[in-house]
């Protein structure tokens, strides 16, 4: 896996009112893409600001993956475009049970597939959209079936407790993953994507994580 993506959004802590506004949700959606919610079948179940959150951490979780592979990208969601979105059947969204949830792959979960351009690369991306959260991971091949991920509810939503808190869900499962490896640590790379580090030296491994008011989430390439 050359990269990974990923996003997170809380959607208690989101501005509804104002997503609605046109002055907002033109920022991020093209005239193309807003049709893509009138031709949905499950624009009645999902609220259009719900709708402009899950393209936003679409694009976002694209840029995370592009970014490592073009270090001067600048995010810019009008040049991320949403081509399609496979919903799927449901008749409302379901509050995030569960203090934490995570998986291998997306077989076993119900997630909106979306694929999306950008610079003439094709990317893939899975959603998980509660009430209260959306949470998108991103790669370069349909199915994602080689995303190791998980979401995680926190009690304090300051950037430091956010930070703190993303930093060892990911570690934990690295750990688990590879018990002979006690000296993992997280560092930047020089543009901002997140560098796994095995004592001194930088390990190959592809991860991205995301927080957002009470919600954290990780990804790993696997």
């Amino acid at each position: 896996m050359i990269s990974i993506g990923n996003d997170i959004v809380d959607l208690t802590a989101i501005d509804r009112h104002r997503t609605q506004q046109k002055a907002f949700y033109s920022k991020i959606l093209s005239d193309k893409e807003q049709q893509l919610y009138s031709r949905s079948s499950s624009a009645k179940q999902l609220p259009f600001e719900i709708f402009v959150w899950l393209l936003w951490s679409a694009k976002e979780s694209v840029y995370k993956f592009a970014k490592r592979n073009d270090p001067d990208l600048v995010f810019s969601p009008a040049r991320i475009v949403i081509q399609s979105i496979f919903e799927p059947e449901f008749s409302e969204l379901e509050d995030f049970q569960n203090s934490t949830l995570e998986e291998i792959g997306f077989a076993s979960v119900s997630t909106f597939n979306l694929e999306i351009n950008h610079k003439g690369n094709v990317y893939y991306s899975r959603s998980c959209i509660f009430n209260d959260l959306i949470a998108t991971f991103t790669g370069d091949k349909p199915h994602l079936e080689h995303i190791q991920w998980g979401i995680k509810k926190i009690h304090s939503s300051d950037a430091a407790s956010q930070s703190a808190a993303v930093r060892a869900f990911l570690l934990q499962r690295l750990n688990e993953r590879f018990p002979n490896k006690a000296d993992f640590t997280i560092n930047k790379s020089l543009v901002g994507y997140p560098v796994i580090l095995d004592g001194q030296n930088q390990t190959d491994l592809k991860v991205s994580f995301a927080h957002h008011g009470h919600y954290v989430a990780y990804a790993i390439g696997v």
